[in-house]
């Protein structure tokens, strides 16, 4: 198993190469002081756990990955998935249709399938999107090595 630290560093880079940062979804080591702090309080990180990747729209309207977790908010309901219980990531093409959304720059919905559930997390279309979809797909395909 890699460190967090190494783990962090390696998944920067995924998203950053295969989509990047947006308005509200950056690099956890871009973030600022009340975001910060906002994210402290909110996550009782482990002291194994790095922050990855946070997405901010409000304070109802959120997602962070860690190195061992995805948290979210929606609709005031928190949902937190283990990334080692991740199979696959794809677009959610029904959600997608039902906004008539037709290009993939504009999607904002993905399906997280683990190997029990399925769960919706709404990202910030575009980039973000995108090299967050790549991302959850390296870590899905990294985790199918470990159970075969």
């Amino acid at each position: 198993m890699k460190s967090p630290d190494i783990l962090k560093k390696m998944w920067v880079s995924i998203f950053n190469r295969r989509g990047g940062s947006g308005t509200y979804t950056i690099n956890s080591d871009e973030i600022g002081g009340s975001l910060k702090e906002w994210l402290r309080n909110r996550l009782s990180l482990k002291s194994s756990e790095l922050p990855v990747i946070i997405g901010f729209k409000t304070p109802k309207k959120w997602f962070v990955l860690t190195t061992e977790r995805l948290v979210w908010e929606l609709e005031n309901k928190i949902t937190e998935l283990e990334v080692s219980k991740i199979k696959d990531a794809t677009v959610s093409l029904v959600l997608e249709n039902t906004k008539g959304v037709t290009k993939k720059n504009e999607f904002s919905f993905l399906k997280i399938i683990t190997f029990d559930d399925e769960y919706t997390l709404e990202v910030e279309s575009g980039n973000p999107h995108i090299g967050l979809w790549n991302l959850l797909k390296t870590i899905a395909a990294s985790n199918s090595k470990l159970t075969n």
